[in-house]
This record gives structure tokens, C-alpha cells and sequence, in this order.
């Protein structure tokens, strides 16, 4: 972390390369998901059919209003 720190103190703001370990790390989790089967992309869909366990639905705005003052960092009580 420390020499990550220097690195960009180097070599200015936004111009960092990835380290070479993080991307093999990275790329080996990805590969052993994928060819364990663990790489299904949501819990919520099924397996077989890829189709959503759960109906999705869309608030509409009038709908998103309402809920919006019971949203947030200080919520109103309902």
C-alpha cells in the first residue's frame, strides 16, 4: 500500500499502472469461477432458464415521490 502511495506520488495523479500480481490474481479468480460453475451472474435468476425467480417490476414516478421521503439518511416516519 505504502509503495503504491509513492508510486503515484512519482508519477503524478491518474497515471498508475495495475499491478502485474493484483491483474494474475484477478484473472485466476475469474478463470477457477467460471470453470467451477460459480460464475452464474445473479442469485436471482434461475439456473435453467436464466429467467428471473422473482416478477420485476418498475415504480412509477408518482410512486417513486411517495417512497422518497421515507428514503435516505434521515427518514421520515411512517
Amino acid at each position: 500500500m505504502i509503495r503504491d502511495v509513492e508510486l503515484q506520488c512519482r508519477c503524478g495523479p491518474g497515471s498508475v499502472k495495475p499491478g502485474v500480481r493484483l491483474m494474475a490474481r484477478m484473472i485466476g479468480k475469474l478463470l477457477g469461477w467460471k470453470l467451477r460453475g460459480a460464475a452464474w451472474p445473479h442469485p436471482f435468476s434461475d439456473r435453467a432458464s436464466g429467467e428471473p425467480k422473482y416478477p420485476v417490476t418498475v415504480l412509477s414516478t408518482a410512486e417513486r415521490d411517495a417512497l422518497r421521503p421515507l428514503c435516505g439518511p434521515r427518514p421520515a416516519r411512517a
